[in-house]
């Protein structure tokens, strides 16, 4: 009988489930390493370990334990350099951890790009031993940001000088390096680009319109798709994705981009060699008929997939993915009698309550904020807004 192949998963929460779920789809061992014991993702695995994914030393030990064949990290920023990191020492698929060190840290990100002759937006690199008021924002906006953190923790928008310290601390609270990034606010379009690359070229891709929540806060909220670009302004993303990840030697790869189209051109704001988070793998099996966790296990298995060589079936509508959350917080209401009756609503795809009725639920600072996700398809954007409405409305669902 032929050994059960093992993947060890960097993260355990709801968006590492659906690779954890596809990998025990296949048969895979199953092996997780997440510090948040109440995690979902610890209950549904062969193996779960409650150990930090930064915590390179304890990584590496499980996975040389565990005689691991594969190691990911997906929907993860911060968990990226130590699966580069492990896959490097065990000879293993990964990106090189030189590039992963580059990718997760925003301000080599950002001195990275400048090098490329990317555009970039304007930034400052600040640490706990900055003087506070070595910057005061005048009449534009900037976002204060962690140097190397991940789902919009510790990231605020301010746009006076009074509410720049708060902010300040706040993202090194946040930063396990103590820097923070004070970047300018790009006005414009907000996308995410996610794909898969192989042998240096992009084999599969799309591209999302990046819902935001209320201001101040940056988390993505959630997806639509297709964006609304043009042909012209997706193929400039795709070739500047591909030209950053090649240039550090990342010829294979699943990846996720967040970038702003401002002016004429594309501003990366983050671009990292991994399954992106929010939903966008059931977005992309529900709007382009494939599967992204497929590619990524596959990667991390073999170094190569053959699921991006298929062609996707791409929906000839709007597919949306909406984070249910709260801008002010609050105690969530709704009746589970009628979560049946609610994805039964026409357009709806999928409808998930990660809470139950009478919770108290923080304000959507990030993406570990969220208390469900719904997915709605129609002819129109506004068609599938109007089925989220219509399942929401089916639930009496709100916040008091």
């Amino acid at each position: 009988m032929a050994k059960r192949q093992t993947l060890l998963v960097l993260g355990a929460s709801n968006y590492q489930c659906p690779v954890i779920l596809r990998a025990k789809q296949r048969d895979l061992r199953v092996i997780v390493a997440d510090w948040t014991a109440q995690n979902p993702g610890h209950a549904i695995v062969d193996e779960s370990h409650v150990v930090s994914t930064t915590d390179i030393s304890d990584v590496l030990q499980i996975a040389t334990d565990s005689n691991v064949d594969g190691i990911i990290s997906p929907g993860t920023d911060v968990a990226v350099p130590t699966q580069a990191f492990v896959a490097n020492e065990l000879g293993l698929f990964g990106p090189p951890p030189a590039a992963a060190r580059i990718l997760t840290s925003k301000s080599a990100f950002f001195d990275y790009l400048r090098e490329l002759d990317f555009p970039v937006p304007r930034f400052d690199t600040f640490t706990c031993h900055s003087p506070e008021i070595a910057f005061a924002p005048q009449s534009a906006k900037c976002v204060v940001k962690p140097d190397d953190s991940s789902g919009s923790r510790g990231v605020t928008v301010v746009s006076e000088p009074a509410h720049f310290a708060p902010a300040l601390r706040r993202a090194l609270q946040h930063s396990r390096s103590g820097r923070a990034v004070v970047q300018h606010y790009e006005v414009g379009f907000q996308g995410t680009a996610e794909g898969c690359l192989l042998g240096g070229e992009i084999r599969f891709s799309f591209i999302t319109q990046r819902r935001l929540p209320k201001s101040p806060m940056v988390a993505t909220a959630g997806h639509t798709m297709p964006s609304g670009l043009s042909p012209h302004q997706t193929e400039r993303i795709l070739d500047d994705v591909t030209t950053i990840l090649t240039s550090l030697s990342i010829l294979d790869t699943v990846f996720d981009a967040d970038f702003v189209w401002s002016g004429d051109e594309p501003k990366f704001l983050e671009l990292t060699p991994r399954l992106g988070g929010n939903s966008l793998g059931h977005l992309a099996r529900y709007h382009c008929d494939v599967s992204l966790e497929d590619m990524a296990i596959d990667l991390a298995l073999t170094g190569a997939t053959s699921a991006a060589a298929g062609e996707s079936r791409p929906y000839g509508g709007t597919s949306k993915v909406v984070l249910l959350h709260s801008d002010e917080g609050g105690r969530l209401v709704y009746d589970p009698t009628r979560l049946p009756a609610a994805r039964e609503v026409d357009g709806v795809r999928r409808l998930v309550l990660d809470c139950d009725p009478g919770k108290v639920v923080a304000p959507f600072a990030n993406g570990r904020h969220r208390f469900g996700e719904i997915i709605a398809q129609g002819p129109t954007a506004e068609a599938a807004d109007a089925a989220i409405d219509r399942a929401l409305a089916t639930l009496a669902l709100r916040i008091v």
